[in-house]
């Protein structure tokens, strides 16, 4: 058996030593017994270190504090387990020792962990290195677990959103629930970015205020999993930045306008003229540069709206009217700018609405621009009226290209286009955004039934923010006026 324990011991990756005292408390010790892996981790040969002195070839940075704690053991105080700091030669460490009396001996057991405490250190540095950033109000810090909720996050992140700690975290509030819907997509898509290469560039995206008001930032995410957290956002707010950037793209809007409305008088003078002359080339180019200027002014006003949209001032100047004789004269207007479709209206409400006529109507030019542009064989366009229950619907149908499965649920993003739609047509892709901004406004939805080379279909629901009473004594009111 003593046989069989000694070649365990020689084979053992741990390292081994048996020692005696020598001399008077506190006591020196001589290296009795080294296993091949003590030799190693002392960076000295079993020859050299065998019957010499602790005190002299031990390679502790503190040989005096060591055989000091030795000597307690051995006089029967318990045994002892330390980290001791070494030096040998060229070499820094540490050793991981732990102490026994053995009869008239101690066992000492050893272990190298110097590659533990760098990392420790390592690790310190950086966790003071990360909390000095987290403390600081350079930026806003959360962090997510596997759930998506938000388990932790600094003063400036939850003052950004409105919340004070408590509460925030009482609700166990996750990351989807402060990001608007028209953000899930681009976030899940950085989630996923992170998880794969260790982080995410960062981009821009909105969140929730906990009043409701969007909070433009510039965020990025780190995927570092740690025992109550597997990934780290940093956002900062721009608000001001952006502020000045939709004030500068109205303005720019603005001027534009101008000379585009100049040449628009211009070129329908000029039209005037020739036709009185009956120069019919010189029209023919004149209407061309008529509808591209028209192309051009709607280009602008969807960027000016897009800005206004962003920074809360898009107009709205509501007024009571007729929803049917609304739709009825919008058709009367524009199935004459058509060539080869045909607007069909189906159905009536026969309601009133209190909304603004100008944004509805941007709705519906929209819709119906869209249905012609996407119907490029030309054909029906069916545009049909439904009453409900607290308003009014209205759909707007073409049989032409209609929208792949997989891009339904972006059409309503700022710049998406499908990518039927850019085979078809140029534009920006914003016509579609604006109007659910316009319908979300008035509390209504809009939504979209289509198939690939069958057509779409989008509805819109639109709802009575008044009575049918009150809205007919107010017109009766007015009427008086």
């Amino acid at each position: 058996m003593e046989n069989e324990f000694k070649q365990a011991l020689e084979q053992s990756l741990e390292g081994f030593t048996l020692v005696r005292p020598v001399g008077h408390y506190p006591y020196d010790f001589v290296w009795e017994y080294i296993n091949p892996a003590a030799a190693k981790i002392l960076h000295q040969s079993r020859a050299e270190l065998k019957d010499q002195s602790i005190g002299r070839t031990f390679p502790a940075a503190d040989k005096h504090a060591l055989l000091a704690d030795l000597s307690e053991v051995f006089a029967g105080h318990g045994p002892l387990e330390a980290e001791v700091a070494y030096t040998a030669g060229d070499l820094h460490g540490w050793f991981q020792l732990v102490a026994v009396k053995s009869g008239q001996r101690l066992a000492i057991f050893l272990r190298d962990i110097t590659e533990k405490k760098l990392w420790e250190e390592g690790l310190k540095q950086s966790e003071a290195r990360f909390r000095v950033l987290a403390e600081s109000n350079l930026m806003g810090l959360f962090f997510v677990n596997e759930k998506g909720e938000i388990v932790d996050a600094n003063e400036p992140f939850l003052k950004m959103l409105g919340y004070c700690r408590d509460e925030f975290f009482q609700r166990r509030i996750t990351e989807k629930e402060i990001t608007p819907p028209e953000f899930w997509e681009l976030t899940r898509q950085s989630q996923e970015e992170a998880e794969k290469k260790g982080s995410c560039l960062p981009f821009e995206k909105e969140l929730l205020h906990k009043s409701g008001q969007r909070i433009p930032v510039l965020f990025g995410l780190a995927h570092l999993p740690a025992i109550n957290w597997e990934k780290v956002a940093f956002v900062v707010d721009i608000s001001e930045h952006k502020e000045i950037e939709k004030e500068r793209e109205i303005f720019l809007g603005h001027e534009l306008k101008n000379p585009l409305a100049g040449i628009k008088c211009l070129v329908a003078l000029a039209q005037k003229r020739l036709r009185d002359k009956n120069s019919q080339e010189a029209l023919t180019y004149l209407e061309k540069i008529d509808r591209k200027v028209d192309e051009l002014t709607k280009l602008v006003n969807d960027f000016t709206d897009l800005a206004r949209i962003r920074a809360g001032k898009l107009d709205f100047n509501d007024e009571v009217f007729e929803f049917d004789q609304l739709v009825k004269d919008f058709v009367a207007d524009y199935q004459p700018l058509l060539a080869i479709h045909r607007l069909l209206l189906e159905g009536s409400t026969g309601k009133l609405i209190a909304a603004d006529k100008t944004r509805l109507k941007q709705v519906l030019d929209n819709l119906v621009s869209n249905a012609v542009k996407y119907s490029p064989e030309g054909g029906e366009i069916k545009i049909k009226l439904t009453p409900e229950k607290n308003g009014v619907s209205f759909s707007v149908q073409d049989f032409g290209l209609g929208i792949p499965e997989n891009e339904k649920e972006k059409i309503f993003l700022p710049f998406f286009r499908s990518s039927a739609s850019k085979r078809a047509a140029s534009g920006a892709g914003l016509g579609l955004y604006i109007c659910a901004q316009i319908v979300k406004h008035y509390g209504g939805k809009i939504k979209v039934e289509s198939e690939e080379g069958k057509g779409s279909t989008f509805q819109v629901c639109w709802p009575s923010k008044k009575d049918k009473n009150k809205i007919k004594t107010s017109m009766w009111k007015e009427s008086l006026a």
